[in-house]
């Protein structure tokens, strides 16, 4: 996973935001700085299971037994304490909340926090309510802080779908079958440099064939998964990846004569832990994008184009037909009033 991060190059999951918009675009790139999202924790948590070795999986998480509900005031004062104290260069191993006084003070005065108690009070409330989490962000410092719970529900989920009579030929080596995980591919694609990450590679050295499959989680009924498979835009993710392999795999000597197959899709309910694999049809795998009942549906060229006429350009406000309509915008269609 660190060759990867080293790359240079664009990757699909900010890509696909400049079809939105550019300003989404910088705002995506500008997100993935950051470390993963407590919401898209599961899943990613349920990939490296799958995929990596468990010092991975460490250097990434944070596991707390303690319960921390976001939406707790003191919380929410002592997330701001931390991060105004670590943007200040302070020595997090040798830090405890009572050492901030004044900085828990202005936090707490910046969101009304029990505005009329005393503030020596207020104080003494958050640092008794407070210090655990705040010991817990100094442990944590750069990981995804995630409960027990996830984390026990995430192993199950990832213990289902290595078992599975329905998945568990994706992860196993055999003679005739390679499987490489988490492979870093670089390539260049319309002049743009490019890189991408594939779950899975399942390798046919007797057929010269290669097969490339993701995981997913969703919450919802594995029957309903193609909802999703639009609304996340999974479509753009494995047309991408479909690049990666023909302008990168395939151009190196060892796979000259290799033969991509396709995509698949291997789905787990974090619910009821059902698993099941979608087979992802062709034309979800064309990079021009496709047509369903005459909705167009951009694809990774699209996306590419676009993103060289504001690099180009440098103009980052507005979407390119914008500039090139004379600063004016249409109207899009289906976007009228219900009646």
């Amino acid at each position: 996973m660190s060759e990867y991060k080293n790359m240079e190059g664009v990757n699909q999951s900010t890509l696909k935001y400049i079809l939105e918009s550019p300003k989404s675009y910088l705002a995506k790139v500008e997100q993935q700085s950051c470390s993963t999202a407590s919401h898209f924790a599961m899943g990613t948590l349920v990939d490296m299971l799958c995929l990596s070795e468990s010092n991975e999986v460490y250097d990434k998480f944070y596991i707390s037994d303690i319960q921390i509900d976001p939406e707790n005031k003191v919380n929410q004062i002592v997330k701001a304490v931390y991060d105004t104290v670590i943007a200040s260069g302070e020595d997090k191993d040798f830090m405890d909340l009572d050492m901030f006084e004044d900085k828990i003070l202005s936090a707490a005065e910046a969101i009304s926090y029990q505005a009329n108690w005393k503030p020596e009070t207020r104080v003494k409330k958050i640092i008794e309510e407070g210090s655990e989490y705040f010991n817990m962000l100094s442990l944590s410092e750069g990981k995804t802080i995630v409960s027990r719970i996830v984390y026990d529900t995430a192993k199950l989920i990832s213990a289902k779908i290595k078992a599975s009579e329905a998945t568990k030929h994706y992860f196993i080596n055999t003679s005739e079958i390679e499987v490489r995980k988490h492979l870093a591919l670089k390539f260049t694609y319309l002049n743009v440099e490019c890189k991408a990450e594939l779950d899975l590679l399942i390798i046919n050295h007797k057929t010269k064939e290669l097969l490339e499959a993701d995981i997913k989680t969703t919450s919802s009924e594995i029957e309903n998964f193609s909802y999703e498979f639009f609304k996340y835009k999974y479509y753009f993710q494995r047309a991408f990846y479909r690049l990666a392999i023909i302008h990168g795999l395939l151009q190196q000597e060892e796979f000259k004569d290799y033969t991509y197959l396709g995509s698949h899709l291997i789905v787990a309910n974090v619910n009821d832990m059902r698993v099941a694999t979608f087979v992802v049809p062709a034309k979800y795998l064309n990079s021009d994008g496709f047509i369903i009942n005459g909705k167009k549906y951009e694809g990774v060229t699209h996306a590419i184009n676009r993103l060289k006429y504001h690099r180009a350009n440098e103009v980052w406000e507005f979407p390119m037909e914008y500039y090139k309509n004379d600063r004016r915008l249409l109207i899009k269609d289906g976007y009228e009033e219900n009646s």
